[in-house]
């Protein structure tokens, strides 16, 4: 399994590899410029992603795989210290598989999230 994290926070970069390198291939990355060529290069199962990334939001991301979502190329989970139920609403609606908030969800919850709902072969 291909695993992409975007999140600007380089400490929670360590934290999130020491945790889920038994996944598969883990590669962080920390804004918006350049993520298309990372994803087409790494081929990531799941991208992982803070709600404000260096450079732009998520609602962007969205926008731009649409079609890889929606074609099921690729599963994107918001893991994010916002917690207000508008953001919840706009990003599930605009295609995210799933919406956990850093500091009610655990990185044990989000690992659970992964080998439970996901489908992907190691």
């Amino acid at each position: 399994m291909n695993i992409l994290l975007v999140d600007p926070d380089e400490y929670f970069h360590a934290k999130f590899k020491e945790k889920f390198l038994d996944l598969g291939n883990i590669r962080m990355y920390d804004k918006v410029e350049g993520l298309r060529e990372v994803i087409n290069d790494f081929q990531p199962n799941i991208i992982i992603t803070e709600l404000l990334i260096s450079g732009g939001t998520v609602f962007e991301l969205l926008e731009e795989f649409k079609p890889e979502l929606e074609n099921q190329h690729f599963s994107l989970i918001v893991y994010t210290k916002i917690s207000n139920l508008e953001d919840l609403v706009a990003t599930m609606e605009a295609g995210v598989s799933r919406y956990l908030v850093k500091g009610q969800d655990t990185l044990n919850d989000l690992k659970s999230v992964i080998l439970n709902d996901f489908n992907y072969a190691r």
